[in-house]
């Protein structure tokens, strides 16, 4: 998987904003809203030539306190959520 480029996180009113940019910005018309957690990770996958699942569990047991065990479920609903909202390739 691989985030689109055409995206940037952008901070407005203090609410982690992801803004479609180039193309995109002519076809999408979604408002994607991330908390502070997603907007890290956006950051760190978007940085990456390509993740998985596992990349996102590993960085969020890296900066949380988390059960691993529970980590891979968070991953997979953070990973379908961004597929479904059409922000990654797959």
């Amino acid at each position: 998987m691989k985030t689109k480029q055409d995206f940037e996180l952008r901070t407005v009113a203090g609410e982690n904003i992801l803004v479609a940019t180039g193309k995109m910005s002519t076809n999408f018309s979604k408002l994607i809203s991330l908390n502070d957690s997603a907007a890290y990770l956006w950051k760190e996958v978007s940085a990456m030539p390509s993740f998985d699942v596992n990349t996102i569990a590993d960085l969020l047991i890296d900066r949380y306190d988390v059960d691993p065990a529970m980590v891979l479920v968070d991953a997979r609903a953070i990973v379908e959520d961004w597929a479904e909202a059409g922000i990654i390739d797959l």
